[in-house]
């Protein structure tokens, strides 16, 4: 996929890993025939848009718990921990 095809691809990386619960970057690499660096800026991007958490090697879905209807869903859950931290 070509640069003008990035929202595209960040849209199947998302439908991926809805479906199978956890990606890796070298299989996404893989399937869409580019760069692991590429993939992980794609993930990079998504994780930055509260779409999904980044892990070792790949990326899990948001646990339903930091999934609100919010604009900011992980912002509440990040004061929470600061609070705790704080405390």
């Amino acid at each position: 996929m070509s640069k003008r095809n990035t929202p595209q691809r960040r849209h199947n990386i998302l439908a991926l890993l809805n479906e199978l619960g956890e990606v890796s970057v070298d299989d996404l690499a893989k399937r869409f025939e580019t760069s692991e660096v590429t993939i992980r800026k794609d993930l990079a991007a998504l994780e930055t848009n509260g779409l999904l958490l980044r892990r070792y090697g790949g990326a899990v879905p948001l646990p339903h718990e930091l999934i609100s209807e919010s604009s900011q869903p992980v912002s509440r859950y990040k004061q929470a921990i600061a609070r705790a931290a704080v405390s």
